[in-house]
């Protein structure tokens, strides 16, 4: 799995991903992650129901299947959206529940792979 990373001025680098997400709190749609760190996500849906900033909201996420990981849910916090025309992007962090350690595995895994030129795609 080939990916890219974005430092910008993070406190960690952020990978750019795209993994299908469910959100049903979030969205009537399925939706996607395009980015990860080791404590947030960046989301995107092609609709997003108005919903609390201060709330946590479960999400599944769905990796790729040849990817050897499982889905697994997360719990999340928005910290802001963004409205574009084909829908939604919500920043989040992710809260240390039992799924934030397969998080942290599938990062740790998509880190491994940018840091590796011979990746596949």
């Amino acid at each position: 799995m080939k990916c890219t990373v974005a430092v910008e001025n993070r406190k960690e680098p952020r990978f750019a991903v795209f993994f299908k997400v469910l959100a049903r709190d979030l969205s009537r749609f399925s939706g996607c992650i395009e980015g990860v760190s080791k404590s947030g996500c960046r989301l995107r849906f092609p609709d997003a129901e108005d919903f609390d900033l201060d709330g946590e909201y479960a999400v599944t996420v769905c990796p790729q299947p040849n990817s050897g990981n499982r889905n697994f849910e997360l719990t999340v916090k928005p910290r802001w959206i963004q409205r574009v025309e084909n829908g939604a992007v919500v920043g989040c962090s992710v809260l240390c529940t039992p799924g934030y350690r397969q998080f942290l595995r599938l990062v740790h895994q998509i880190s491994a792979d940018a840091d590796d030129p011979d990746a596949a795609p």
